[in-house]
């Protein structure tokens, strides 16, 4: 699939960072992370009980970020020195996910949005979607919906670095579908993700 250069319509682009890709080409054995899983949800609802619990959390998941009562940003994956494998999760308690994915082999970067708010799909496909971050303006943007065992994920292609780049704190964002808001989260914290992805980002570290 490719196309993925302009937002579908001319709506001014939203706050603080969406970067249309240039091309996207989803990886053949692509699976959205597993980061809405209940089980997962409890853990992090419990970090701030105990320093070990957090440190178990890190050990096994990643590197935290940032936390208060709404959520936590979790640092997947620190990158492999050159640029790429760089994932930043934010995930709230009602099992509600936006993960901010560095570029690798297939895309230069992309936002997937995952929650049993979304309505589920039978196979991947492409669908417009509106994109809106809280302090910024909306904009009707090109994705790609995935199935999950529950619901669904939804994978809007950006350039990641120029998007990071570009960032300025929003504290929501949403996405609709069909003129109905199918997602919804807090993003508390999202500039320390930001210097997070940006220096994980790096050519070299």
């Amino acid at each position: 699939m490719s196309g993925y250069s302009e937002p579908v319509q001319n709506n001014p682009a939203p706050s603080p960072s969406y970067s249309p890709s240039p091309s996207y080409s989803p990886s053949p054995s692509y699976s959205p992370s597993p980061v809405n899983r209940t089980p997962l949800m409890e853990i992090i609802q419990n970090l701030e009980k105990t320093q070990a619990a957090r440190q178990a959390f890190e050990q096994k998941y990643g590197k935290i970020l940032f936390q208060n009562q709404a959520g936590v940003w979790v640092l997947w994956a620190n990158g492999d020195g050159a640029g790429t494998k760089c994932i930043a999760s934010f995930l709230s308690p009602n099992a509600i996910s936006m993960s901010l994915l560095g570029p690798n082999q297939y895309f230069p970067g992309a936002m997937l949005f995952q929650g049993s708010t979304l309505p589920p799909a039978s196979q991947a496909k492409e669908i417009r979607t509106v994109l809106a971050f809280k302090e910024g303006s909306p904009a009707t943007v090109r994705a790609v919906q995935v199935p999950t065992p529950n619901s669904s994920a939804i994978l809007i292609p950006t350039n990641m670095m120029d998007s990071m780049q570009r960032t300025t704190d929003a504290t929501e964002v949403s996405l609709q579908l069909d003129g109905k808001e199918v997602f919804r989260t807090d993003l508390a914290g999202l500039m320390t993700a930001r210097d997070a992805m940006l220096d994980c980002m790096k050519a070299s570290r």
